[in-house]
């Protein structure tokens, strides 16, 4: 009651002047009544006040600090008199007047402290788009200069901010873009659609403004990489073919299997451990040619977002990472086509508008010719390839609504002959579809829903014309709808649903019209369902504090049709149940709290902490170490499979230099994951149906910091990366229980990456990478049995392979004038330029000494005692690539 009373008087105070000096008071020797003519279109206010006082002989006096002079107005008048002029102009700025000693005094209607008080607020929103394409634009900045207040635009160019009435400078960016300033009145909720032109000058000094990080200066949420789809494209490639995934290579804290290997490692999370959406969608092998390439053509690829261990609230169902990825809408002005002509492989892709800025559609497509390369010596081989389809099309129905309909279908195909005129050979593919709405319910309530089913195949296949094939499984279709209310600026709330079942074949053999289990074991099929809740609510508590909160619920359940088995604890089976199509028979439910901090030191600085709880209800099981494999069984958590969870705590610092373009982060994370999966020695995994009794189950831990600088203005651009880490694993009933360190352990990583403009059309760019080896078990000893020669091996990943380090360099030129529309670039790329043997695997020769005596290899980096033979990949690999668009 008190602190009304307060505000009560300090608004009679401000109004007071008003009311007692009402504004067609003046003396006598003014004339307000005398007419005038004047007309400007979005000019300086203090100007048109200027040009009223050299017509009327009308002195003006005010507060330069506190009326807005520099804003931008328009006023039409024709032998009006200067009253009405004055409060046709004034009244939209909430500007009084009144006059004083024989001049006009100016004031704003309330102080600026109390103003915040008394003002009623407003919302500006609207959508962010490419100027040419019409292409919402993700993570574009949105910024009220004075105050300072930001926001960021979503992922479908939506954005929204609410600020008290009055008048602001508003600047929109986004990286690689030119920046809009417009000067808005906010008296009332305002629409506003912004297009952002590219900025193609190469040798300009770009201005990267404070603005442009400030997602990453004020936001709390950490963990988070953003990756630009140029940066990709400007990387050298292994035969020409820009790869998506293989460009996190060079992020510290996420470290690949080995050369040609597209399985990755998050903060010593494992391998499937990781999250990757395709618009909204699940990949769940994202590999091509056994890893070589991934699935994610580059020319389809709008936005990439990594998300290491700190999930937000409405993502989760892996441990380790999101790598979250949206492809392009399509032009909607102009028809465009794009292609590239590599040594394996070439892609096409073509855009255009169905409905000028109505609606468009995306299709981009790609397909290697490897059999050209090894037909002639492989004679019995009938076809080698990969290839992949995108398609897209979204539709603008309304302001309000907007649908888009998208799709991707890639496959790899081995076929080779044999004598008998059977053929065999393996094949996997992947199959996604997404249909997402957005809704606009009002200028602070926009929503997404997404209906999506994604499915992976593997076969197995030992007779193309019989049918004859192992095939293993995995399908999904789920919906969710999430919902973003912008309360305030300084208020964001997130919440939303999501559910969905799943199918999985563990592996069987098929064997044509011949029924399942006739000839081989059969392996029961899974199925479940699983339910999420989240909210989130992200706030800034003031100048300098903000804090994000928040959880996720999650329940799983498993459903029959399947059989399930009970096993003692030395693991032998006891029991069979089998459950009926439909019949629930298990669940699980956990709460995953989220919790970020963010405490900002200035305007360019800011220092973080983070809690996260994460589950994963799906997993794949496989035994194998080896990068070149497709073979993967995916299984659900069940009686004999518990729910894997991790909790990480990190803490961290940014650092902006806005005017150089430099931006700095360090983490540090410590990470606990249970119910880790690890396998018996020599488990039978294939065609068994007890494979669960195969599994063993412990902890991991995993700990480090990573340093990460880049630079994004200026002809050389780029950055630099460090990690130290440490992953150790602890599996009961396997290796007397002692903690090990994880195979997927690299202590120490090192990455650069360099982007220079030699010139307006031609480009050099260089990663180099150095990292620990990883992990491996080798003997400490040999013994003679019956003739044999038994190694004896001591405790697990014992050793280490050699060191990795790779320097890859490419030169891209530009063929066409800047100016012309047919645009055409050749690259030419080296990787591995210094010829650097990085091994993948080791076999062991026994070397005895001259005293018969076995030479055990203890340390890799004496050659004298390096007595085993490494298995690599290559050397140099030089290669030359096309690229067009028009």
């Amino acid at each position: 009651m008190i602190n009304f009373k307060v505000n009560f008087i300090r608004l009679i105070l401000i109004l007071l002047p008003g009311i007692l000096l009402p504004k067609n008071l003046h003396a006598q020797e003014l004339d307000l009544k005398q007419k005038i003519t004047i007309e400007f279109s979005e000019i300086p206010f203090y100007k048109v006040l200027d040009s009223i006082a050299e017509q009327s002989n009308i002195s003006f006096s005010y507060n330069p600090k506190k009326i807005p002079t520099h804003s931008l107005v328009s006023v039409k008048a024709i032998e009006k008199p200067v009253s009405e002029i004055l409060d046709d102009l004034l009244k939209e700025m909430r500007i009084r007047y009144f006059v004083v000693e024989e001049q006009i005094v100016l004031k704003m209607l309330e102080q600026m402290k109390d103003e915040k008080k008394v003002r009623e607020s407003f919302t500006l929103n609207g959508y962010i788009r490419d100027v040419t394409s019409g292409e919402i634009l993700v993570g574009a900045t949105v910024v009220s200069v004075d105050p300072v207040q930001g926001t960021i635009s979503n992922g479908y160019g939506f954005y929204s901010i609410t600020l008290p009435e009055g008048l602001y400078s508003i600047r929109f960016s986004f990286l690689g873009y030119s920046c809009i300033e417009k000067e808005i009145k906010l008296f009332g909720d305002k629409i506003l659609d912004i297009e952002l032109e590219e900025d193609t000058s190469m040798l300009d000094e770009v201005v990267i403004r404070a603005d442009e990080n400030l997602p990453e200066i004020q936001k709390s949420q950490m963990g988070k990489v953003n990756i630009h789809p140029h940066d990709v494209q400007d990387m050298p490639a292994l035969m020409g073919e820009v790869d998506v995934l293989k460009s996190l290579q060079s992020v510290p804290g996420i470290n690949f299997f080995s050369d040609g290997s597209t399985l990755f490692y998050v903060r010593g999370g494992n391998k499937d451990q990781n999250l990757i959406l395709l618009d909204e969608a699940p990949v769940y092998n994202p590999a091509h040619l056994l890893g070589f390439f991934s699935v994610f053509i580059p020319d389809a690829v709008k936005d990439i977002k990594v998300y290491k261990g700190n999930l937000p609230s409405q993502h989760g169902g892996r441990l380790s990472s999101l790598i979250d990825i949206k492809t392009k809408d399509g032009n909607m002005r102009h028809f465009g086509v794009s292609g590239n002509m590599g040594l394996i492989a070439s892609r096409l892709s073509v855009e255009g508008p169905i409905i000028k800025d109505k609606s468009s559609f995306f299709v981009s497509g790609r397909r290697s010719y490897l059999k050209l390369y090894l037909i002639n010596d492989n004679p019995d081989l009938n076809d080698l390839y990969f290839s992949d389809l995108y398609g897209k099309m979204n539709f603008r129905i309304n302001r309000n609504n907007r649908l888009f309909f998208s799709g991707y279908y890639g496959k790899d195909y081995f076929r080779t002959s044999s004598s008998d005129q059977n053929s065999s050979g393996i094949n996997w593919g992947n199959l996604v579809g997404a249909i997402r709405w957005n809704h606009l319910f009002n200028d602070r309530l926009f929503s997404n829903t997404t209906l999506y089913a994604s499915k992976y195949d593997y076969f197995l296949v030992t007779s193309y014309e019989k049918k004859y094939q192992w095939n293993s499984h995995i399908a999904n279709i789920g919906f969710k709808s999430d919902f973003t209310w912008y309360i305030r600026p300084e208020s964001t709330l997130r919440f939303g649903i999501k559910f969905g079942g799943n199918n999985y074949n563990p592996g069987n053999f098929e064997m044509g019209d011949i029924p399942e289990g006739t000839y081989f074991p059969l392996v029961p099929r899974k199925n479940s369902q699983d339910f999420a809740l989240y909210v989130s609510h992200e706030h800034q508590l003031s100048d300098r504090i903000s804090l994000q909160y928040g959880f996720r619920l999650t329940t799983w359940e498993n459903i029959g049709e399947s059989v399930e088995y009970t096993f003692d604890q030395d693991h032998n089976p006891i029991d069979t149940t089998r459950y009926e199509a439909g019949e629930s028979y298990h669940s699980y439910t956990n709460f995953e709290p989220r919790l970020g901090l963010l405490y900002q030191i200035g305007e360019n600085s800011s220092l973080k902490a983070s809690y996260t709880r994460t589950s994963q209800y799906i997993h794949m099981i496989t035994n194998s170490v080896s990068p070149f494999t497709a073979l993967e069984v995916w299984l659900p958590s069940g009686p004999n499979i518990k729910p894997q969870l991790a909790d990480q705590l990190s803490i961290g610092w940014s650092k902006n230099w806005p005017m150089k373009g430099w931006h700095f982060q360090t983490e540090a994370y410590y990470r606990v994951m249970n119910n880790q999966i690890d396998y018996n020695p020599h488990a039978k995994m294939l065609l068994n149906p007890l494979f669960e009794s195969e599994l063993r189950f412990g902890e991991a831990r995993a700990y480090g910091i990573e340093y990460f600088l880049k630079k994004t203005s200026g002809r050389l651009s780029g950055w630099v990366g460090y990690s130290l880490s440490k992953t150790k694993k602890q599996i009961s009933d396997l290796y007397d229980n002692q903690t090990f360190p994880a195979f997927n352990d690299r202590p120490h990583k090192l990455s650069l990456y360099l982007n220079y403009e030699l010139s307006k059309r031609t480009r050099f760019s260089a990663n180099w990478i150095l990292s620990s080896g990883a992990a491996i078990t080798t003997p400490t000893a040999f013994y003679e049995y019956n003739g044999y020669t038994v190694p004896i091996y001591g405790d697990k990943n014992n050793d280490r392979l050699p060191p990795y380090h790779r320097l890859d360099l490419s030169f891209d030129i530009r063929l066409n004038k800047i100016e012309s529309r047919f645009e055409h670039n050749l690259n030419l790329s080296v990787l591995n330029i210094y010829g650097r043997e990085n091994p993948f695997s080791m076999n062991f020769n026994k070397i005895l000494t001259d005293e018969g005596e076995f030479i055990i290899p203890g340390n890799f980096e004496k050659d004298f005692e390096l007595v085993s033979s490494q298995i690599y990949l290559y050397k140099v690999i030089p290669s030359i690539n096309y690229k067009f668009r028009f």
